[in-house]
């Protein structure tokens, strides 16, 4: 028992947190001029992607409408200066081609000004990073009685993330008043999230000085794939008057309607001597985690939008509460041995080492926005909105794995142009995003690496920035809009 003890307290410094998955709630906005206006849809009919943002807006739509919309392509760039140690950056630099969607608002029958049907396919989350780098160095970390003067040290780190979510929506509308219009619409999420993280460092004695100990080794590796898909519901309340418009939202939050997914993890220390230890040996832990039923959990949202619109221009602004999740278990790995080989006893440490969990602050999100009509056939926009993190990022990081990576808020900012035809419309705009955190963790350190520490270094905090810019396109064909 007193070598499990002794293990999970090595373990637990090898292993860092565990993250993997966009940490925003508004990345991606749907429909590329309710993405230039920054969620103007919330207040006032935009076009047929109103299903998702306000399905009661619908009653104000004049005609029929199929949206085709892209965020054509996307360039983002991540860097953490000094992320792995003193002149070891952790950078990525990423071009995305993101999914497009298709959305329709259409008539109920013949009881247009009554009832309206929505419809929607989407990306609600499309987000790859990928960092990885190496480092060599000469530098004293075995005692010279085994290891005679300075070692070879060689660290190696690469995280790779992938998460993508898609959603299906379908949506109903309905007119309670001369000002008042109600919606309802339900969600289906498709969510898929792979991650793999590894780290290894070697310590690699000078043969030349005839030491008794050649190579004392770390290595940590650790992949998983989860599967998700959730059914969320949205009510809606629309108000017109006059030059004014109010939109109101609550989203509740996601319901599991099927989960899946893997993990395989393991430990590799060869010829260490552990703090407290006297001798040399090697450890091994490794486990497959199969047929799993992770959870996943969208908070309950409430979103407030008001417009107000002038001669030639419309402003918008909105904002959206999100509620806090308690920390809940995303993955439980049972009584599956990790310590190898198995034994009793090492059981109740698999959970300190790969259970999965998850944690999310209540936050608001706002944005405001313009419209400017140059003509009737053409329009120029722009708009900011903000997009905050929702992980707790907690001190001291506890035992098992948070998900959440990238804790930083991100500020959108959007321009654009909207050509109007006699029965369609093009949209084309870029947006500019810029995230920074100024104390954000290490992930690992290969500076001042020891033994006592498996090879790394005393993690650090430092500065994270991330641009990215992306170009918006998209193409609204009206069914029923006379030509003319």
């Amino acid at each position: 028992m007193k070598r499990f003890v002794l293990l999970t307290g090595c373990f637990c410094t090898l292993f860092a947190p565990l993250y993997g998955q966009d940490n925003h709630y508004e990345s991606l906005q749907l429909g590329s001029k309710n993405a230039l206006l920054s969620g103007a849809a919330l207040s006032h009919w935009v076009d047929p992607t109103a299903v998702v943002h306000n399905a009661a807006t619908m009653m104000d739509a004049k005609e029929a409408g199929i949206a085709f919309n892209s965020t054509t392509g996307g360039f983002d760039n991540i860097r953490f200066d000094n992320g792995l140690g003193e002149g070891v950056d952790i950078k990525t630099s990423d071009f995305q081609l993101y999914p497009g969607l298709i959305a329709a608002d259409l008539p109920l029958f013949k009881q247009a000004n009554k009832y309206r049907l929505g419809i929607a396919i989407f990306a609600r989350v499309s987000d790859r990073t990928r960092f990885t780098n190496r480092s060599t160095r000469i530098q004293n970390i075995i005692n010279d009685v085994e290891m005679p003067g300075s070692e070879t040290y060689i660290g190696q780190y690469t995280l790779d993330i992938d998460v993508r979510e898609t959603t299906a929506a379908m949506g109903w509308a309905t007119r309670l008043s001369e000002h008042w219009s109600a919606g309802v619409t339900a969600m289906t999420l498709i969510r898929n999230q792979r991650y793999r993280e590894n780290f290894n460092a070697n310590a690699i004695a000078d043969p030349t000085l005839s030491p008794t100990v050649d190579v004392v080794s770390s290595e940590s590796d650790i992949s998983m794939k989860l599967n998700y898909i959730l059914l969320q519901m949205k009510g809606s309340l629309a108000w017109k008057k006059g030059p004014w418009n109010l939109g109101i939202v609550l989203t509740a939050p996601a319901m599991k309607m099927y989960s899946g997914g893997d993990m395989i993890a393991q430990i590799e220390l060869t010829n260490i001597r552990p703090v407290d230890s006297l001798n040399r040996r090697s450890y091994f832990a490794s486990a497959y985690l199969e047929k799993l039923k992770p959870k996943f959990k969208y908070p309950v949202s409430l979103s407030v939008g008001v417009s107000r619109s002038f001669d030639d221009l419309v402003l918008s602004a909105g904002g959206t509460f999100y509620g806090n999740i308690d920390r809940y278990v995303v993955v439980d790995p049972g009584n599956t041995s990790f310590l190898q080989p198995p034994t009793e006893d090492n059981i109740i440490f698999t959970q300190r080492f790969l259970e999965v969990w998850a944690s999310n602050r209540p936050l608001v999100n706002t944005s405001i926005s313009a419209e400017w009509m140059l003509n009737p056939r053409t329009s120029l926009m722009g708009g900011l909105r903000t997009d905050l993190h929702y992980a707790e990022f907690i001190e001291p990081v506890p035992l098992g794995f948070q998900l959440p990576k990238k804790i930083w808020n991100r500020y959108h900012f959007n321009a654009g142009a909207s050509l109007n035809g006699a029965r369609s419309r093009w949209i084309f705009g870029v947006q500019y995003s810029h995230g920074q955190a100024d104390d954000y963790r290490q992930p690992y350190s290969f500076d001042g690496a020891s033994e006592s520490n498996l090879l790394q270094g005393e993690r650090s905090k430092g500065s994270i920035r991330a641009n990215g810019v992306t170009g918006i396109v998209s193409f609204l064909f009206y069914v029923n809009r006379p030509t003319e």
